[in-house]
């Protein structure tokens, strides 16, 4: 298999370990994203914040790429700052 089917004993595991080794391998590339990931993540959701808006554009920029190094395409982005949610144009 390639993909993590839900609804499987494993899967919620499965899901977890492979986020971890996601950090293993590329998280030094990413800090700020393989903090994130690391403590800020529940299941398949990431909820986290920055200080401002720059450290929440590198942020976004850093998990981005962490998570296309793993074949994985984030979306359903919210935040309160239309600023933040504006620069998705080349993401």
């Amino acid at each position: 298999m390639n993909r993590v089917v839900y609804g499987t004993t494993c899967a919620p595991y499965l899901a977890q370990r492979v986020l971890k080794q996601l950090v293993m391998d590329d998280g030094h590339n990413y800090p700020l994203a393989a903090s994130a990931v690391s403590s800020d993540m529940y299941m398949d959701d990431l909820l986290t914040g920055a200080a401002d808006i720059y450290s929440a554009k590198q942020l976004k920029e850093q998990l981005i790429a962490l998570f296309r190094g793993g074949g994985m395409q984030l979306h359903k982005w919210s935040s309160n700052c239309k600023e933040l949610l504006a620069s998705s144009e080349a993401f």
